[in-house]
């Protein structure tokens, strides 16, 4: 709920804020050596992880009303084949046993390290394709394409395309 509110204003730098702190939370799991610092590591990934609200107050900004439910949609369906892949990427993860190093990856470290490297990857992408303007005016010319009015110049894009790639790999995580 709150960092919907604040995604009204500050759609980039919500979801950038909360992918930091869940990169963090995910190196600090990745190299925890006691429980104690796991609990926090996993209490920090999981504020960076609250960002589907902000997700989708995005998400409903950039579609036309007619396209809206599709997208959203995706997002969901995107959601849930990340909560179905998850075990059979657990799966792979347990047999892993190396060292990066002075980095050990492990079967308890490797998930850690892997959550952190597709936490950057949307990271990377967030950078890259949500929009960075705090106030947009938005021209939807048809279902397919957005025309992002900012500061007097026109950014196009492709919404559905665009949206899918990026919440996919955002609910990856």
């Amino acid at each position: 709920c709150i960092s919907s509110a604040a995604s009204d204003v500050y759609k980039r730098q919500v979801l950038l804020c909360s992918l930091f702190i869940e990169i963090l939370g995910h190196l600090l799991y990745a190299t925890a050596n006691n429980r104690y610092v796991i609990l926090v590591a996993r209490i920090l990934a999981g504020i960076g992880l609250g960002n589907e609200s902000a997700i989708n107050s995005y998400i409903s900004k950039v579609t036309s009303p007619q396209a809206r439910s599709v997208e959203l949609g995706a997002m969901q369906m995107a959601i849930a084949l990340a909560y179905a892949m998850g075990p059979f990427l657990s799966i792979g993860l347990s047999f892993i046993d190396f060292n990066v190093g002075s980095f050990e990856i492990n079967q308890y470290t490797a998930p850690g390290y892997v959550a952190c490297l597709l936490s950057i990857l949307n990271f990377g992408l967030v950078t890259l394709f949500v929009n960075h303007a705090a106030h947009d005016q938005y021209e939807v010319f048809d279902d397919n394409a957005v025309d992002v009015v900012v500061d007097n110049t026109t950014l196009s894009s492709t919404s559905p395309t665009l949206v899918k790639v990026v919440c996919c790999a955002i609910s990856i995580i």
